[in-house]
Parts: C-alpha cells; structure tokens; sequence
C-alpha cells in the first residue's frame, strides 16, 4: 500500500492494527459509510487509497475502481491513483485500459518504478513486447542508479521481478542469449525467492532450448519438476524438446505422463505434432479432436493443423473446410482475421491449380500480418511483391 497520511490518531491505529491482520472485511466495514458522499471521509484521498485497496484483496473490483476514481478526484496531481486504477483493471486483465491508467500514472512521476513495471507486464501480456522491453529496462536503470539503501530495500522484489520478466521479453524477441544471463542472474540474486524456484528454472531451460542447448535444458527442467507433484506444463515442455531432438518416443512418454496428471489442450496439440512426425496421423488426429473439447481460445489453431493434415493427404475438401473454420473461430473468439490461415489457401488453391485466388490469400496474410514467415519462392511464382516489416521499436 501507499503511504497515506494519518487521519485522527484512533482510525490510524485501527487501521494499522487490521491491516497487519491483512482483516480487509473490516476496513471495509470500518470505512465503507464514512466514504460515501455525504461520509466526513468522502474527500479525503487516505481514506480512499485504503478503501480502495481492501477492495481488491476482496476481488471486489467495480467498488475499487470506483473508490480509486474518488481518488483521482481528490487528488488528480498525484501519480498513485492513476497507478492504483491501473492495477484493477490489470487484476481484470484489461490490458489496453490498464495501460492507458499506467501511462497517466507515468506522466505525473516518470521512475514509478512499480508502475514501470507493471505496464512492462501489461504490454507483454498485450504483446507489445518491443514496448514491454523499454518500460522494463527504464525500470531496471532507475533500481541500479539509486543510491537509497531504503529505496532499494522496499524495491527489491520489484526488481528481481523485473530482471525475471525482462528475460521472457527476450525470449519473445529471439534474444535468448541475453534472456539467459537474465535468468542466471534472478536466481544468483533471488535468495527470497520472490520468484518461485521452479519458475525461474524452467524460464532457463526455455533460453538453454532456444539456443540449442537441449540436453542442459532438459537437466534444467529436471529440477524445475516437483518430485511429489510433478508439473504437466514442465513435462510438456520436455516433450517438446525431445521433439526438437528427434527423439519422439521420448517426448510421447513425456506427453503421457503429463496428461496422467492433467488433461491439457496444449499437450494433446504438442503430441499431435510428434505422432505425425512418427507417421501415426490418426493418433494424431484424435489428439487434435481432444484438444478442440478442452480450449475455446486456442480453437482456431487446432482447426487449421487439421487443414494441414488433410491438405498434405490430399483432402481438400476437408482441408477447405478446416481453414476457413480456423479463420471464423479467431474472428469470432478475438475479432481479427486469421493470417496464418490465409497463408495454408494458397497451398490449397495451389494445389485446385486455381493461381490467381492463391496469390491474393499470400497478400491477404502478408496485410494481416506482414511480418509472417513465408517461402519467398512463393514472390515470383505468383507474382506478389509485399515486403515484410519489423515492428518499430517504439517508446511506451
């Protein structure tokens, strides 16, 4: 919580006595009445901060928002209220509203850093990740720059914090050599383990797998398991680099044991991927089937890697169907078309002999998203002369 200033000297005792019992209901029940409009407390900002807060421990999220917006009232010169709304509408997962909150908060004092960080997450989570990266490293400067022993006490969970994240930022970009030495210096600094053990060790082996070092990160993920309970998203992960081995019997064990535990979309989809690679395409379909059950998020990639199976049998009506399925259900689930799925078409009408609808579904996908990975082949068979773009590294 912020620092507030004290009301009369017996409603600051009781608080302080309720929230060392982290006792939010009775914050709520001693200061809910006196912050209404006509309460003795509706202009006091304190009032309004704690309130505010105990709402949010009880996820009771409109009533936060709606104390914080008193706040901002109160107080409108004050960065900690807009970061404070920001924060509930991060709880929502609103990432758009939550940034837009954050970036107010950052108007009014630029080394926020519990502010910095947390639009970090919100842009990663919103997949800004070139924006995630310069409010993280903004963050990270203005812990290392300061000389305030007490500063960088209070902060330092932030910061390791920080230093964890900025390091799956890296590994988003395909900078996984810098995303290790992150890693390795959050777990020679995280003594506190303000991040759990686990996680920091399998984010390493991520970095390790990216760079091509598979058996170390599978002895690294080896130590991220719990031996008592075993994690099925770190088993899963050891199937996919046993995949990336070639060795596909070894990830299928893998596979089994972490759907033993759970019965994931994501696994079924990971050892859809290597039962085709062994040949075995209708386990692999019925994998695919059984994910499409258990995720209404990810339907859309399910339904166009079962395009791809049957394009690549020569199915075409079926593949025809499947990948404009897959183009309906991202519409439908995220409101945006669907490049990837615009980009199997063209194989398809390539294969119907039909050129002219296969080059304008390349410049289709290439509009959507013109970053996508394509066969560059593809630019002077059908004639398609768009050229890719990198996102801008652009400020936050």
């Amino acid at each position: 919580m912020f620092e507030k200033e004290p009301w009369d000297e017996d409603l600051n005792e009781q608080i302080k006595a309720l929230e060392r019992e982290n006792n939010w209901p009775g914050i709520v029940r001693l200061l809910e009445a006196r912050c209404q409009p006509d309460g003795d407390l509706w202009n006091d900002g304190a009032a309004m901060n704690t309130l505010g807060f105990a709402y949010t421990q009880l996820q009771q999220l409109e009533k936060a928002e709606k104390a914080y917006l008193r706040w901002i009232e109160i107080e409108p010169d004050r960065a900690q209220p807009f970061y404070s709304l920001g924060y509930v509408y991060h709880l929502r997962e609103n990432w758009e509203e939550a940034i837009r909150w954050y970036r107010q908060a950052l108007r009014l004092f630029p080394d926020y850093l519990v502010c910095l960080y947390r639009i970090g997450y919100a842009y990663y989570a919103f997949r800004k990740s070139y924006k995630a990266k310069n409010a993280l490293i903004r963050a990270k400067r203005v812990y290392e720059i300061s000389v305030d022993e007490k500063f960088l006490r209070r902060n330092r969970k932030t910061y390791v914090r920080v230093l964890f994240l900025l390091g799956r930022v890296h590994l988003v970009l395909k900078q996984p050599e810098e995303a290790e030495r992150l890693f390795r210096t959050v777990i020679e600094l995280d003594e506190k383990d303000y991040v759990k053990p686990e996680f920091k060790r399998y984010e390493l082996a991520k970095a390790l797998t990216a760079r091509g070092e598979y058996r170390q990160a599978l002895k690294i993920a080896q130590t991220a398991l719990n031996p008592r309970f075993p994690q099925p998203y770190v088993l899963d992960f050891m199937g996919r680099v046993h995949h990336r081995m070639g060795e596909y019997r070894q990830a299928i064990q893998m596979y089994n044991r972490a759907l033993s535990i759970r019965r994931l979309d994501y696994i079924y989809m990971n050892r859809a991927q290597t039962h085709l690679k062994l040949g075995e395409i209708n386990r692999a379909i019925r994998d695919l089937n059984e994910a499409l059950k258990r995720t209404h998020k990810s339907r859309h990639i399910i339904y166009l890697e079962l395009g791809k199976i049957y394009l690549e049998q020569s199915k075409l009506s079926e593949a025809y169907h499947y990948f404009r399925k897959a183009i309906r259900s991202k519409q439908q689930q995220y409101g945006h078309d669907y490049a990837e799925a615009h980009y199997a078409l063209v194989f398809y009408y390539l294969k119907t002999g039909d050129r002219e609808q296969a080059r304008r579904e390349l410049e289709t996908a290439l509009n959507i998203h013109p970053n996508l990975e394509w066969d560059r082949h593809l630019a002077e068979t059908l004639q398609v002369q768009l050229t890719p773009t990198r996102e801008k590294e652009d400020v936050f």
